[in-house]
């Protein structure tokens, strides 16, 4: 498991977010692209898929946004980089609660601050 993962799952779970480590896309012209994570309850309608920039060329960028996916292209965090849980809560919250409303968290309300993870 790679960094990003890792922290995006570790993410998904202090914050009480469902996370899904093995989604793929199939882009327009057939080839499928491996998230690595996808969170359903986040982005819009079909959630939000997590891929890995690093490596990923623009092109294939241009193909997920344009095929209607949420999606976001994150850099690969550091082997010693420590999960800075405040800052996946931010970028949580940014993308947007698409799920069902009654499970939506609390911490996502604009200036509030996840208090019941452990830092």
């Amino acid at each position: 498991m790679n960094n990003l993962r890792r922290h995006l799952t570790l993410a998904a779970n202090q914050l009480g977010l469902r996370a899904e480590t093995e989604h793929a896309i199939t882009l327009p012209d057939g080839r499928e692209l491996r998230a690595e994570a996808f969170f359903p309850d986040l982005g819009g309608p079909k959630g939000i898929a997590v891929f890995c920039l690093d490596g990923v060329p623009t092109v294939t960028i241009e193909a997920v946004l344009g095929a209607g996916h949420a999606a976001s292209f994150l850099g690969e965090p550091a082997g010693d980089e420590v999960l800075e849980i405040d800052g996946y809560a931010r970028m949580f919250a940014e993308w947007g609660w698409a799920g069902n409303p009654a499970r939506r968290p609390p911490w996502m309300d604009v200036g509030s601050r996840p208090s019941n993870v452990a830092h």
